[in-house]
C-alpha cells in the first residue's frame, strides 16, 4: 500500500515509530503547518487541541481550499492520533480497493473485452 502523508501539528513528544503506514511531517505551530499544506498533499492533518481557535480555523480553511479531500482532526493525546490514523488508513485502503473493483468491473460487460 502507498505510504500515506500526515501533517502532525503538536508541541508534544510523539513516538513516530508507531505510525508505520504514514509518512509524517512534524511541525510545532500553525503557520509552519500552513506552509507545509501549500507544498505537500496530505491525507490527514492532526492538530493538538491547545492551539487558539482562530489559528485552527485559518488552517482548516486553507487546508480545505488547497486539498479538498484532506481530513483534519484535533487530538489531546498520542493514543488519539494512533486510533484515528489507523481508522483512516483502513478507510483509505477500503476506498482504494473499491475504486479498483469498479474499474475492473467496468470492462466486464464491454463488447470488446468480454469473451461471449
Amino acid at each position: 500500500m502507498k505510504t500515506l502523508e500526515m501533517l502532525l501539528v503538536t508541541n508534544q513528544q510523539i513516538d513516530l515509530s508507531q505510525f508505520s503506514n504514514w509518512k509524517i511531517t512534524l511541525v510545532d505551530n500553525i503557520e509552519t503547518a500552513i506552509e507545509k499544506i501549500q507544498s505537500i498533499d496530505f491525507n490527514l492533518i492532526a492538530l493538538e487541541n491547545n492551539f487558539d481557535k482562530d489559528s485552527v480555523s485559518k488552517l482548516q480553511k486553507i487546508a480545505s481550499f488547497q486539498q479538498s479531500d484532506v481530513l483534519v482532526f484535533s487530538f489531546s493525546s498520542a493514543a488519539d492520533i494512533t486510533e484515528k490514523s489507523n481508522q483512516i488508513a483502513e478507510e483509505l485502503k477500503i476506498q482504494k480497493q473499491q475504486n479498483y473493483s469498479f474499474t475492473d468491473n467496468m470492462f466486464a460487460s464491454h463488447p470488446l473485452y468480454c469473451s461471449n
